[in-house]
């Protein structure tokens, strides 16, 4: 594509734009169009054009216009489009929308902004595509688009989240009308294992059905998903396939904690805290929550702890600031604050001061007895007996929690 190409198209659009936009100013959906965004989107289609694909081409740019990255350039972009694409021949149009793609796709990515806002842009981009790229004359472009699409609503934070997941649902059940096992193998396992997590979050439908349909969809991923072809893509299976286990409702319930057990150990072999730390941490704690719900305290222990081993080494490795260690820290808040239950539960005392003390968090304790948890309440009654053997500082920093938790006015026994 020539460099000049949207230089010589943009004086041409842009006044059609304008005169486009003022015909339309009844309709409601057409937002206020500001120049300034106007011509932010043709500086940003010629740079993504220009980049050939590569985000950091145009980070700068984006860095330095985010506040134009609103509601209002969505509405900008899809009019943009409606009053350029029409007039274009067909290459100059495809042309157009492959940097519109380019460009919804790195924003769909991108950590600057509102998230909220650069998903719905994207959005807009992916539809615009399919005006050009039907599945009639471009079935695999249209397929792509259909499973972006899906990837951009089940992440999306406008609208209801109930809607958004049936959208997601259906893009990808569209997708996979192309994207079939035989012709698209690695775009199918791909395209399965995120209908598996839309339908694992799903909120209409029964419970209970969804859980199923997320656990077939991953079990037909793994058909694809090997582990010596695929080891981390494996890896990220069976740790979803655990996560649906851990909640499924059909089925003996120790059965499926099994199941659920097994999956995240297979994922960790592949989750490592060398290779990957923060998803050996992630898996980790799943594991951990499975064993206490199936009442094996020592192995959820022990698990926790490599969990929690694995949080401080990444928050050990943050040098960019205190900021992103806070954030870091309070991420993993749920993980020690389970650790502190199993270890009531096990009666390892020395170790709930330890990992309150290792959590940085100094609403732990309040926490945990706004709870009113039973636990405290039989490590109350261990201190006051007489033969109780703890450590003076540690019994110490027992007895204050333990004052913190009476002092609560939402306990009750």
């Amino acid at each position: 594509m020539p460099q000049n190409y949207l230089q010589e198209i943009s004086r041409k659009m842009t006044e059609k734009l304008r005169l486009y936009l003022s015909k339309s100013h009844k309709n409601a959906k057409i937002a206020p169009v500001f120049d300034s965004q106007v011509d932010f989107l043709l500086q940003i289609l010629k740079a993504t054009a220009n980049s050939d694909g590569d985000a950091k081409a145009i980070h700068s740019l984006l860095e330095a216009n985010q506040e134009k990255l609103d509601m209002n350039f969505a509405q900008v972009l899809r009019s943009w489009a409606m009053a350029t694409l029409l007039d274009l021949d067909t290459e100059s149009a495809q042309n157009t929308v492959i940097d519109v793609l380019n460009f919804s796709h790195q924003l769909q990515d991108c950590s600057l902004g509102n998230r909220a806002d650069n998903l719905e842009i994207a959005i807009t981009g992916y539809e615009i595509a399919l005006t050009v790229f039907t599945r009639d004359r471009f079935p695999e472009e249209w397929a792509i688009m259909q499973h972006n699409l899906g990837n951009a609503y089940l992440d999306c934070i406008h609208k209801e989240k109930a809607k958004n997941l049936e959208q997601a649902i259906s893009y990808y059940q569209q997708t996979l009308q192309v994207y079939t096992r035989d012709r698209f193998p690695y775009e199918w396992a791909t395209t399965q294992n995120n209908l598996g997590l839309a339908y694992f979050y799903r909120i209409q439908g029964e419970k209970a059905e969804n859980l199923e349909q997320a656990i077939s969809c991953y079990q037909q991923t793994l058909q694809e998903y090997i582990r010596d072809r695929f080891p981390y893509e494996w890896a990220t299976t069976q740790n979803n396939l655990g996560l649906a286990y851990s909640e499924r409702i059909q089925g003996e319930k120790a059965e499926n904690l099994t199941q659920a057990i097994s999956c995240y150990q297979k994922a960790l072999q592949e989750y490592t805290r060398e290779t990957f730390p923060q998803d050996h941490a992630e898996t980790a704690f799943n594991q951990g929550l499975a064993y206490t719900d199936a009442k094996r305290f020592t192995d959820a222990y022990y698990i926790f702890k490599s969990a929690i081993d694995t949080v401080e080494f990444l928050r050990d490795e943050v040098v960019s600031g205190n900021e992103i260690k806070k954030n870091q820290v309070e991420k993993w808040h749920e993980l020690y604050r389970c650790m502190v239950k199993v270890c009531l539960e096990l009666e390892y005392y020395d170790q709930v001061v330890e990992y309150i003390e290792r959590s940085n968090m100094p609403n732990l304790v309040e926490l945990l007895t706004s709870q009113g948890s039973p636990e405290l309440y039989k490590l109350h009654e261990k201190i006051n007996k007489e033969n109780h053997c703890l450590e003076a500082e540690v019994k110490c920093n027992l007895t204050e929690i333990l004052c913190q938790f009476q002092q609560s006015p939402q306990n009750s026994f």
